[in-house]
Parts: C-alpha cells; structure tokens; sequence
C-alpha cells in the first residue's frame, strides 16, 4: 500500500475529500484490514461499494453509541450525579466532525469525580451494567469499565475517576448549555496523553482527532500555560510530540517545543503506519514518553504478568 496516499487524505483539513484522484491508486478491499486497524474507513471519501458499507456501519453505530451517552448522563444527572463529563470519540464526534460517518467509536469514555464513585456503581449495576472482569494495576486503578449486553451493540462505558494515573491533577470542568466538557487546554492535553503514553501511536485516527481539534481551538488555547500544565502534569514528552506529529504530518500549525532527535528520527509516517512493526523501537518509545515513570511502571507491569 501506497502510505504516502494515507498521509494525503488524512491531511485534507475538514475532510473535504472532493479529488478522487487520491485515491486511483489505492486497492481500497485489499487495504481493507489496514483501514480498520487505524479506524481511517470514515476518513476516505470515495464511492466504492466497500466503503459505502463501511460508513454506513460507522455512522449508525455513533447514533447507537451516542443514544446510550445520552441515557446513562440523563440516569446519573436525575440522581445527584451532576458532572458527567465526554472523553474522546463520545466528545469530539460532537464537536469536530461535520458528518458521523467520518469518525468511528466502538465505547463510551467519561470523567466523574471521584466522590461519586459508589453512588456511580450503584446507578449503573440497577440499569443492568456489570463491571469489566480485568486485572487492576497501578496504571489502571484509577478507572472502571462497565459493559451492557445488547442484541445489537455490547455498551461499554470506560467511567474515568482520574484521568491520570500517575497525579491527582483535578482538570478544568466548563458548563455549556447545561452540559460538562473539559476545558480546551484539558481536553487536548489528554488526547495526547492517551495517544502517546497510553497507546504508543497505534492508531492514525486518534492522531487525526488532535489535529483537528488544533484547527479548531487553537486561537481558544493559551499554548505557554498549555506547555506550562503539560509540565506540572508531567506528559510533555506526550503533549509535545503529538503537537510535533501533527505538525509535520497532517499540516497543523506549528506550537511544539523543541523536539528531541529520537522523536524525529524515529517516528516516520512509516512508522506510525506500522507501529509495531520494528519492536525494539515500539519498546523504547513506550518508555521514552513515560519518562522518569518507566522503571516503575516497567516493573509493576512485570508483576501483573507473573501473577
């Protein structure tokens, strides 16, 4: 497959994919898993049957998914849970993309403040949720999952009590229209946190998101006291190469800091196209953008794995 077609058409600002002739060459049914894999189906603007398919299945899943946001808020909103707030694709599906076809998600993540923790689980286990059986750790303590059986979907809620395991940091809540959303600055702090720290750039679709949120609110950020917050956070190795990645990329206005030349020697389009291809270079950035958190993380994630 031809990465550099990939690169064009996830670099076309707004999604206003008119010229076919970016995709002539691309074999869209034999790169078919690569699409998936990356969550990039919504992303390509092309009448062929395949991905007229694909969209479809996209865009009815999101009104699915974003029913079930509305009626699990509404649930704990009516029972004293008042700060219910949308993370990733339940947020940005609403607020960056002018079609639902355009950007898939398959859960629903949220923050709740932590004193809402029992009150959260009792509401959710009496609308026949149950808890995810999965092994806690230090770096996922801080979060539960709860899945819905459902003949057409299984729901899964990821209920976030923190949103970073490492810190107590309490992010800026806004009320809009009656409604709780992180603060601009928070929210693109933690799309990069996720991206970089949490998944090691395995999807092209997540960093697609951050670059157009930075088209979209980059006059709305204060970018110094954003690089200031990433600091006392401790993830601006996360904040910084998603901000450089996008950059470089997918077009979007320069705001990095100076980058270190493991970041620019290593994270080539190929790769971000192929993450796991090269494992060594997989395992050093992972532990790369956790900085001074690596040894210990490392080592708890060893002791869950011997258990």
């Amino acid at each position: 497959m031809q990465i550099q077609i990939i690169k064009d058409i996830l670099s076309q600002s707004k999604q206003n994919l008119l010229n076919d002739t970016l995709f002539k060459d691309l074999n869209i049914e034999n790169n078919g898993t690569f699409f998936s894999e990356h969550g990039i189906w919504g992303q390509i603007n092309y009448k062929a049957e395949a991905v007229i398919l694909k969209k479809r299945e996209i865009q009815i899943s999101n009104l699915f998914f974003n029913e079930q946001f509305n009626q699990v808020k509404e649930i704990l909103n009516s029972n004293g849970v008042e700060t219910v707030v949308p993370l990733k694709g339940i947020s940005l599906i609403n607020s960056l993309y002018s079609d639902w076809q355009q950007r898939k998600m398959s859960d629903i993540d949220i923050y709740v403040p932590p004193a809402n923790k029992i009150k959260l689980h009792e509401l959710l286990t009496n609308n026949s949720y149950e808890v995810l059986d999965e092994v806690k750790w230090s770096a996922n303590q801080h979060k539960v999952t709860y899945i819905k059986k459902n003949n057409f979907i299984d729901i899964t809620i990821e209920v976030h009590f923190k949103l970073y395991y490492h810190t107590d940091y309490k992010p800026k809540i806004e009320t809009i229209n009656q409604c709780s959303y992180l603060s601009k600055s928070d929210e693109l702090l933690y799309l990069c946190y996720h991206l970089a720290e949490q998944h090691n750039f395995l999807k092209l679709f997540w960093l697609k998101d951050i670059a157009l949120f930075i088209e979209r609110y980059e006059d709305e950020i204060n970018w110094e006291n954003f690089h200031r917050l990433s600091k006392k956070i401790d993830i601006s190795r996360s904040t910084n190469t998603c901000l450089y990645l996008c950059n470089q990329f997918l077009g979007t206005s320069s705001y990095y800091k100076k980058t270190n030349p493991f970041i620019t020697k290593w994270i080539t389009w190929e790769h971000l196209c192929y993450p796991r291809k090269s494992s060594i270079r997989y395992f050093l950035l992972k532990h790369y953008l956790k900085g001074k958190r690596s040894p210990s993380y490392l080592f708890n994630w060893l002791k869950i794995q011997k258990n």
